[in-house]
């Protein structure tokens, strides 16, 4: 146990207060001397681990800024954080934006602007494709707020395809300004899209001179291995969303855009409205979380953990046939299928020593700090097999139950 927390728990004590969170690295202590591993890192905000020096560094960085610069700060920040991501990714233009979400209309509105110079502006639309037959457009669509817009004057559009690549292209018509897709779609249970796939949409893109949008809102940076998850197939898109995890607790949306009109630079005067010294620091954050990235040496490590993670949910896998019904890993990111309440087994897993996402019923999703160790992945692990146990136990008590 570290002397800061040490000290913290007998500060807690001295105060007679109630146990409070210390969160440090891969751990979240409690004022009760009880030790979690978090494996929840997206939700929690603590991608690069808690209290990582570099970012609180940052935080600084930002507040004093402020303090110099003033309203203008924002603008300052922006345009330096533009400048390194249009440096180091394909993009030509970077919009930046309070939430993923706003990322999104940003890049459907771009997209759109781009077909203007066909003079098809105003019967424009977007196609969202998934390669599964389980479609989540309805859940993108109430993520995405309604783009109506005076200087546009109508709400563009999505149409979603799902399943068969033949479909989607004779979906395709003069109308149609781009395709939206999500190379790993993550969270749903929807299956990955290969290289191929990617290859191929790619090729009908520049086929029908429409737009390529790849949606990686979901995954986060530099969870797969690589900054961006759309790296290892070497198909470069037209549009990239992304944003999650990048600015560490705080939220940020980014979009990545290649330039072909000049249209799509209206879309950044809308959306550099945002003054709070809250946006401030997340774009620092930001900077700093892709100066981290693009260290080959933190990859490396990255590459290596995520590969542990790999062979220690499978382990688990192979170990409870009977609980675990699917695993699916992608880099640091797992899922894995169990039959049990949402509720239950957010309960046990705590009760067990880790933090995991629930995002619903029979669903576990491990999302690890990128600078965790081996030792702490063993660890979360086993602390997960012994939640796995307390499963099945309580299966087989209803199960005599039920024969009595």
């Amino acid at each position: 146990m570290s002397d800061e927390f040490s000290s913290f728990v007998e500060q807690a004590a001295s105060d007679r207060v109630e146990p409070q969170e210390y969160r440090h690295g891969c751990w979240v202590y409690l004022g009760n001397r009880i030790a979690l591993l978090d494996f929840d890192s997206q939700n929690s905000g603590g991608t690069l681990g808690h209290r990582n020096a570099r970012l609180e560094a940052s935080m600084v960085e930002a507040s004093s800024i402020f303090d110099e610069l003033g309203e203008g700060a924002i603008s300052h920040v922006y345009d330096r954080l533009s400048e390194d991501l249009c440096r180091t990714t394909f993009a030509d233009h970077t919009i930046l934006c309070p939430n993923v979400a706003s990322a999104r209309k940003v890049a459907i509105e771009a997209a759109l602007e781009m077909l203007h110079e066909k003079d098809e502006y105003a019967d424009g639309h977007v196609i969202r494709f998934s390669s599964s037959l389980r479609a989540y457009g309805k859940r993108l669509g109430r993520s995405i707020p309604d783009l109506a817009d005076p200087s546009i004057g109508y709400p563009p559009k999505l149409r979603y395809i799902a399943g068969r690549m033949d479909l989607l292209e004779a979906s395709i018509n003069q109308h149609t300004a781009a395709i939206m897709v999500d190379c790993f779609d993550c969270g749903y249970g929807n299956a990955r899209l290969t290289a191929g796939q990617i290859w191929e949409l790619r090729d009908l893109c520049d086929f029908y001179r429409i737009n390529l949008i790849f949606d990686e809102g979901r995954i986060g940076v530099g969870r797969t291995g690589c900054v961006f998850a759309y790296e290892p197939t070497r198909v470069i898109p037209d549009v990239l969303v992304t944003g999650k995890e990048m600015a560490g607790s705080s939220k940020i949306g980014v979009c990545l855009v290649r330039q072909k009109s000049p249209h799509t630079l209206r879309t950044r005067t809308r959306h550099l409205k945002v003054t709070s010294l809250e946006f401030l620091s997340a774009m620092t954050s930001a900077a700093t979380t892709m100066a981290m990235l693009n260290e080959q040496r933190f990859m490396s490590h990255v590459r290596s953990m995520s590969r542990r993670l790999t062979a220690r949910v499978n382990k688990l896998a192979d170990t409870y046939p009977d609980i675990v019904h699917r695993v699916h890993c992608t880099g640091l990111r797992a899922e894995i299928d169990c039959p049990a309440r949402g509720s239950y087994l957010r309960q046990i897993m705590r009760d067990e020593g880790v933090i995991v996402g629930i995002p619903r019923d029979q669903k576990i999703v491990l999302t690890p700090p990128l600078v965790i160790n081996a030792t702490e992945i063993d660890e979360g692990c086993e602390r997960i097999g012994r939640a796995l146990d307390r499963v099945r136990e309580r299966r087989s008590r209803c199960r005599l139950a039920s024969i009595e």
